[in-house]
Protein backbone atom coordinates (compact mmCIF):
# COMPACT_ATOMS: atom_id res chain seq x y z
CA UNK A 1 0.00 0.00 0.00
CA UNK A 2 0.82 3.65 0.00
CA UNK A 3 2.13 3.50 3.57
CA UNK A 4 4.81 0.97 2.62
CA UNK A 5 6.19 3.09 -0.24
CA UNK A 6 6.62 6.26 1.81
CA UNK A 7 6.50 7.43 5.39
CA UNK A 8 3.13 7.20 7.14
CA UNK A 9 3.07 11.00 7.46
CA UNK A 10 3.57 11.48 3.72
CA UNK A 11 1.03 8.76 2.91
CA UNK A 12 -1.62 10.41 5.11
CA UNK A 13 -0.76 13.81 3.69
CA UNK A 14 -1.10 12.51 0.13
CA UNK A 15 -4.48 10.89 0.87
CA UNK A 16 -5.81 14.00 2.63
CA UNK A 17 -4.60 16.43 -0.03
CA UNK A 18 -5.88 14.25 -2.86
CA UNK A 19 -9.31 13.80 -1.26
CA UNK A 20 -9.66 17.49 -0.36
CA UNK A 21 -8.50 18.60 -3.81
CA UNK A 22 -10.92 16.14 -5.39
CA UNK A 23 -13.73 17.48 -3.23
CA UNK A 24 -12.85 21.06 -4.20
CA UNK A 25 -12.69 20.34 -7.94
CA UNK A 26 -15.84 18.20 -7.94
CA UNK A 27 -17.79 20.76 -5.90
CA UNK A 28 -16.82 23.56 -8.24
CA UNK A 29 -17.62 21.36 -11.25
CA UNK A 30 -20.93 20.29 -9.71
CA UNK A 31 -22.14 23.88 -9.58
CA UNK A 32 -21.72 24.15 -13.33
CA UNK A 33 -23.26 20.91 -14.55
CA UNK A 34 -25.83 21.27 -17.34
CA UNK A 35 -28.40 18.96 -15.69
CA UNK A 36 -29.56 18.32 -12.15
CA UNK A 37 -28.69 14.62 -12.46
CA UNK A 38 -25.08 15.39 -13.37
CA UNK A 39 -24.87 17.93 -10.55
CA UNK A 40 -26.13 15.35 -8.04
CA UNK A 41 -23.61 12.78 -9.25
CA UNK A 42 -20.71 15.24 -9.20
CA UNK A 43 -21.59 16.64 -5.78
CA UNK A 44 -22.08 13.10 -4.47
CA UNK A 45 -18.57 12.24 -5.63
CA UNK A 46 -17.30 15.38 -3.87
CA UNK A 47 -18.93 14.19 -0.65
CA UNK A 48 -17.34 10.76 -1.16
CA UNK A 49 -13.93 12.41 -1.40
CA UNK A 50 -14.52 14.10 1.94
CA UNK A 51 -15.52 10.81 3.53
CA UNK A 52 -12.43 9.17 2.05
CA UNK A 53 -10.08 11.19 4.22
CA UNK A 54 -11.54 10.20 7.59
CA UNK A 55 -8.75 7.70 8.27
CA UNK A 56 -6.07 10.29 7.53
CA UNK A 57 -7.78 12.76 9.89
CA UNK A 58 -8.11 10.31 12.76
CA UNK A 59 -4.66 8.75 12.54
CA UNK A 60 -2.99 12.14 12.20
CA UNK A 61 -4.94 13.60 15.13
CA UNK A 62 -3.98 10.75 17.42
CA UNK A 63 -0.34 10.88 16.34
CA UNK A 64 -0.12 14.62 16.90
CA UNK A 65 -0.87 13.97 20.58
CA UNK A 66 0.60 10.52 21.36
CA UNK A 67 0.29 11.07 25.11
CA UNK A 68 -3.42 11.93 24.82
CA UNK A 69 -4.89 10.35 21.68
CA UNK A 70 -8.40 10.33 23.16
CA UNK A 71 -8.22 14.07 23.75
CA UNK A 72 -6.94 14.64 20.22
CA UNK A 73 -9.75 12.51 18.79
CA UNK A 74 -12.28 14.32 20.94
CA UNK A 75 -11.03 17.70 19.75
CA UNK A 76 -11.18 16.53 16.13
CA UNK A 77 -14.73 15.30 16.65
CA UNK A 78 -15.73 18.55 18.41
CA UNK A 79 -14.44 20.67 15.54
CA UNK A 80 -16.24 18.51 12.99
CA UNK A 81 -19.48 18.77 14.92
CA UNK A 82 -19.10 22.54 15.32
CA UNK A 83 -18.69 22.80 11.56
CA UNK A 84 -21.87 20.78 11.13
CA UNK A 85 -23.76 22.99 13.57
CA UNK A 86 -22.51 26.17 11.90
CA UNK A 87 -23.46 24.86 8.46
CA UNK A 88 -27.06 24.34 9.58
CA UNK A 89 -27.25 28.11 10.09
CA UNK A 90 -24.70 29.38 7.57
CA UNK A 91 -25.67 27.50 4.39
CA UNK A 92 -29.30 28.70 4.35
CA UNK A 93 -28.19 32.28 4.97
CA UNK A 94 -25.58 32.07 2.21
CA UNK A 95 -27.96 30.47 -0.30
CA UNK A 96 -30.64 33.04 0.44
CA UNK A 97 -28.17 35.88 -0.14
CA UNK A 98 -26.13 34.44 -3.02
CA UNK A 99 -27.84 31.33 -4.40
CA UNK A 100 -26.52 27.76 -4.55
CA UNK A 101 -23.77 28.20 -7.14
CA UNK A 102 -21.78 30.87 -5.25
CA UNK A 103 -22.41 29.15 -1.90
CA UNK A 104 -21.11 25.79 -3.11
CA UNK A 105 -18.23 27.56 -4.85
CA UNK A 106 -17.17 29.12 -1.54
CA UNK A 107 -17.15 25.71 0.13
CA UNK A 108 -15.23 24.25 -2.80
CA UNK A 109 -12.56 26.89 -2.31
CA UNK A 110 -12.54 26.12 1.45
CA UNK A 111 -11.80 22.47 0.62
CA UNK A 112 -8.95 23.59 -1.62
CA UNK A 113 -7.48 25.76 1.14
CA UNK A 114 -7.81 22.83 3.55
CA UNK A 115 -5.81 20.69 1.10
CA UNK A 116 -3.03 23.29 1.12
CA UNK A 117 -3.00 23.33 4.93
CA UNK A 118 -1.92 19.68 4.91
CA UNK A 119 1.48 20.74 3.53
CA UNK A 120 2.28 21.92 7.07
CA UNK A 121 0.99 18.87 8.99
CA UNK A 122 3.84 16.98 10.65
CA UNK A 123 2.79 13.89 12.59
CA UNK A 124 5.85 11.69 12.83
CA UNK A 125 5.24 9.58 15.93
CA UNK A 126 5.38 6.27 14.02
CA UNK A 127 7.48 7.32 11.03
CA UNK A 128 10.67 5.29 10.63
Amino acid sequence: GLGTRMSPTNARRRVAMTCLTGAAVLTLAGTRMPTAALAVITLGLAASCLLGLEAAFWTTATELAPAAPGTAGGLLNLMGNLGGVLSIWLVPVMTEQWGWTPTLSVWGVVAGVAALCWVRVEARATDP
